[in-house]
């Protein structure tokens, strides 16, 4: 699966890596491949 529905009757709070994002009654979840980039440093020598 790469997409979810989550529907609630009253409004929700909801997270995103850990922080609060308000609250909803439709969420809308999606797997974005490739969609970040992520900077690895060098390991030191």
């Amino acid at each position: 699966t790469d997409k979810a529905f989550i529907t609630t009757n009253i409004p929700v709070s909801f997270q995103i890596d850990g922080e609060y994002c308000g609250t909803e009654t439709k969420l809308v979840i999606e797997i974005l491949p490739k969609q970040m980039k992520v900077a690895i440093p060098n390991p030191p020598i």
